[in-house]
């Protein structure tokens, strides 16, 4: 192997053992002081990248400078384990959700993506502070870029705080639920869609090619994880054989869909979340599951947070005017849109004002959103901060304005009177325990 190779891999490892010991320090802080785990991950991540990208130190420490700087080699990793993460996200998806408060969700669903859509495309041709100088793409592109940023939730920490709230079985946990489930297909699909369009400009050849492959690949996906694939040959043999060639098929599936989406030009991350919307029951309660789930969240997810806070110097980028203005329209569009959606759908004032808390979580799924944008230079330095900072403020008061509403105690007293449905090992409103984690 040459020196540079090998110090490549060395870079590599200690960048691993740097992440992994914010995941640890920091996540336990957050955890002790009652926040989720990611928002310690992305805090830590954001102090010590800033803090190493602003040292001052001699060149005898190029080593310290290096680790703040993302080599292809961690990127490549971190990319292999967000695909995992997303299909973990699609997994959670579950359509039983809606069907119980179908009025509401949809109404509260599509309220809080069009109003803050319609508050950040706005903003951009309203504000010129919004859209920085070294963005290269048109009004109308970079609004709606920032409109989906700013409309979509975070399921994985929803159910988290709703979990914690002992929320889950009410009126308002099963419509916020519903809500978020919605609003994370639909946005994921636009969100999808507008990379794509960067390519073809105008054309409107172009633009149907791409609508096509939005609607036949994720329907080729649904019919492949629904079961259509069948695993007949692995549950002939015995459970370990079973779990072992299951678990290396799916590694398999999520890899070869996301070098097939990447070659038809749609974005792996949201293949691989259909992927796990259409398998969602094929793998509900099996050890395949529980391993990808733990692989994902305990190691891969960690370090996909902590990189954020190295992708930009945030202390050199921070404009404190825009990261107001980008929360304050981020959260009054989510929180009214779908609080009056619920309101419209037949809720109660209260039961939809906290809806609309609810659904203000933007956590780890806008963080993803963000730094995809940044990637492909259609957002800032500024602006990423600026949305990572959103992210974080949003998931941390969502949890208190719920409690604050609703409170955490009493709350079966309002639990839905529902028929139990059939339930397998995994209920339709539990989630695995390491999504709890997040």
């Amino acid at each position: 192997m040459s020196r540079l190779d090998n110090s490549h891999l060395i870079l590599l490892f200690f960048q691993v053992a740097l992440f992994m010991m914010i995941s640890i320090s920091a996540g336990a802080l957050a955890r002790k002081l009652g926040q989720p785990k990611v928002i310690g991950e992305l805090i830590g991540g954001v102090v010590v990248g800033s803090l190493i990208a602003q040292a001052n130190v001699s060149s005898s420490y190029d080593m310290l400078h290096s680790l703040a700087k993302l080599t292809p080699e961690i990127n490549g990793l971190l990319q292999i384990g967000m695909l995992l993460f997303m299909f973990i996200a699609g997994l959670e998806v579950n359509m039983e959700h809606v069907s119980r408060k179908l009025r509401p969700a949809v109404y509260s669903s599509l309220f809080g993506m069009l109003l803050p859509f319609a508050l950040g495309l706005a903003a951009v041709f309203l504000l010129p502070m919004m859209k920085g100088a070294n963005v290269h793409v048109d009004d109308w592109t970079y609004g709606s870029f920032i409109g989906i940023a700013l409309s979509i939730s975070a399921l994985p920490v929803i159910l988290k705080i709703l979990m914690d709230l002992n929320l889950i079985h009410t009126e308002e946990g099963t419509v916020i639920l519903s809500s978020a489930t919605i609003s994370d297909l639909i946005c994921w699909t636009v969100f999808s869609c507008l990379i794509s369009s960067l390519g073809v400009g105008g054309s409107l050849v172009g633009l149907l090619v791409i609508v096509l492959k939005y609607v036949g690949f994720p329907a080729l996906l649904l019919f492949i994880g629904s079961g259509k694939l069948s695993f007949r040959r692995t549950a002939q043999k015995g459970p370990a054989k079973r779990s072992k060639q299951l678990f290396e098929t799916i590694i398999l599936i999520i890899l070869l869909i996301s070098g097939i989406a990447e070659w038809l030009g749609i974005h792996p991350f949201f293949a691989v979340f259909i992927l796990g919307v259409a398998m969602r029951k094929r793998l509900e309660g099996t050890a395949t599951q529980s391993v990808i789930q733990r692989f994902s969240i305990d190691f891969f997810a960690p370090l996909y947070f902590i990189s954020v806070g190295f992708k930009v110097n945030f202390f050199q980028h921070f404009n404190l005017l825009l990261c107001v203005i980008v929360i304050a329209i981020a959260c009054i569009g989510k929180i009214a849109g779908a609080g009056i959606g619920a309101r419209i759908g037949g809720m109660s004032a209260k039961s939809s004002a906290a809806v609309g808390m609810g659904m203000n979580a933007r956590g780890a799924v806008e963080i993803i959103i963000a730094t995809v944008a940044l990637e492909l230079k259609v957002i800032d330095e500024a602006m990423f901060v600026a949305i990572v900072l959103m992210a974080i403020f949003t998931s941390i008061i969502a949890g208190v304005s719920l409690k604050w509403l609703l409170g955490a105690d009493g709350a079966d007293k309002r639990a839905m009177p529902l028929s139990e449905p059939k339930r397998s090992k995994n209920a339709s409103f539990e989630t695995h325990p390491a999504i709890e984690e997040l």
